[in-house]
């Protein structure tokens, strides 16, 4: 276990095997008032190949990270799975045109 501070809060962070029961069926989960994020090992995420689970992994990571962003922030959106979905997939395309720039 780690710990990461989102805004002020430290959050604890976990990345279990298969089998633990906390993630049910999902990947990853942010328990809001827990303060707690957990992944599933890149491994059991699925997918073909190491890149693929990494990319999956990291997917994953980002999206539950901004839940917990909304949670701190007061933000109402959130409960959108959709919305955090979208937030978590443009992230690394806005800081890859952010690091082009070298400003």
């Amino acid at each position: 276990m780690e710990t990461i501070n989102i805004m002020g809060t430290k959050y604890k962070f976990y990345v279990s095997d298969l089998n633990e029961e906390i993630l049910a069926q999902n990947d990853g989960m942010c328990k809001l008032y827990d303060k707690e994020i957990w992944l599933r090992k890149a491994p059991y995420m699925g997918g073909d190949s190491d890149k693929a689970q990494y990319e999956r992994f990291n997917h994953v990571l980002r999206h539950e990270l901004v839940h917990a962003v909304a949670q701190e922030c007061g933000v109402s959106y959130g409960e959108n799975e959709e919305l955090v979905d979208w937030i978590a997939h443009i992230i690394p395309i806005v800081n890859e045109a952010y690091e082009k720039l070298k400003l």
